[in-house]
């Protein structure tokens, strides 16, 4: 059976139609954008992700300037290393930065890691909704993680980003965001991004 992939001409937006091109080489919003073209739908230009900022977060009463950090990803081949994180943090913190990192209950154990490892305080919280998230990472300065959902709302709301890339495919599941200074790493094996190159994206995208 043959399988049947969208292209996107990048030239024109309003050119988005049925195609073949590999799926590697063409960023998931494109190929949904192409659906529509597809059947006669014009699309002009390119579409920003949005998502409504709430007002308060009922969280951090502190003005201080600070850094998200999410340490966690759904699968082993998408994780850093917990310690490369807590270097990271250590190196934002010599920046000026405060750090907060963010995960689930069930990723509890994860953010103690972050502590153990860290020399600096870290706060961490395991019960924000997703509002509430949304809050902290548009009020950040840099967002610093592992290619997840978090990633994603963190681009919508144009914070900087240093997203750490493993198994997944950049060029299909990147942040899909025009925010200054997002920078993105690629690696086929996660473990082989090193703490060094992190820190100099995290340095320029944001000092």
């Amino acid at each position: 059976m043959c399988k049947l992939s969208i292209f996107v001409s990048l030239q024109s937006f309003s050119s988005y139609s049925a195609g073949i091109l590999a799926q590697e080489k063409t960023h998931s919003a494109e190929q949904q954008l192409a659906l529509l073209g597809s059947v006669g739908i014009p699309v002009e230009d390119k579409p920003k992700s949005q998502l409504a900022i709430p007002e308060k977060s009922h969280i951090r009463s502190s003005k201080l300037p600070f850094a998200l950090i999410h340490p966690i990803a759904a699968f082993a081949t998408k994780q850093w290393a917990t310690e490369n994180f807590a270097e990271i943090a250590e190196f934002l913190v010599q920046k000026g930065l405060q750090v907060v990192a963010v995960g689930t209950k069930k990723e509890r154990q994860t953010l103690d890691k972050l502590h153990q490892f860290s020399q600096i305080p870290i706060q961490t919280y395991d019960n924000l909704t997703l509002p509430q998230i949304t809050n902290l990472a548009s009020r950040a300065k840099i967002f610093v993680g592992n290619d997840s959902g978090i990633a994603h709302i963190a681009a919508a709301v144009k914070t900087p980003s240093v997203v750490i890339f493993g198994s997944s495919n950049r060029a299909h599941w990147s942040p899909w965001t025009d925010a200054p200074h997002s920078l993105f790493m690629k690696n086929s094996l996660v473990s082989r991004v090193r703490v060094m190159s992190a820190m100099n994206l995290a340095n320029h995208a944001v000092f």
